[in-house]
């Protein structure tokens, strides 16, 4: 978690205890490609993951989506937004054919009121799906 005071960033108390817990790597060699099991580097090592959190930042107003994910058959998220006239998503969370894939405040979910409570309202269904697809 991080917090921005007086214009600059600042990490909580427990960041810096994270970085040392027994089960975690740091790794910068930078992302190549994200394969069906994990992460391939650009130095060509695969680091295996049950769970990826693609967390790209805020993007406003813009028609195409800036990362190429690929789902079932070959799918991708710009093929879907070009073949519907723009972006669009099943309640502004999820995409057909590109599974275990979820947004966040993703396309027509702008409120007049704060985004952590639409962020909150869409978080709760992602998480019943994870949980199947985690435990099944």
């Amino acid at each position: 978690m991080f917090f921005l005071i007086s214009f600059c960033t600042v990490a909580n108390s427990g960041f810096l205890d994270v970085l040392h817990w027994p089960n975690l790597t740091l790794n910068f060699d930078g992302i190549d490609n994200i394969a069906e099991n994990g992460i391939i580097t650009k130095t060509g090592e695969m680091l295996p993951f049950e769970v990826i959190i693609y967390a790209t930042g805020f993007i406003s107003k813009q028609d195409r989506y800036p990362m190429h994910v690929r789902g079932s058959n070959g799918a991708t998220i710009q093929g879907y937004y070009d073949a519907h006239g723009g972006p669009t998503a099943y309640l502004g969370t999820a995409v057909p054919d590109i599974p275990n894939f979820y947004l966040l405040v993703g396309p027509n979910t702008g409120i007049p009121a704060s985004t952590l409570f639409m962020e909150e309202v869409q978080v709760n269904p992602v998480n019943f799906l994870l949980d199947i697809s985690i435990n099944s």
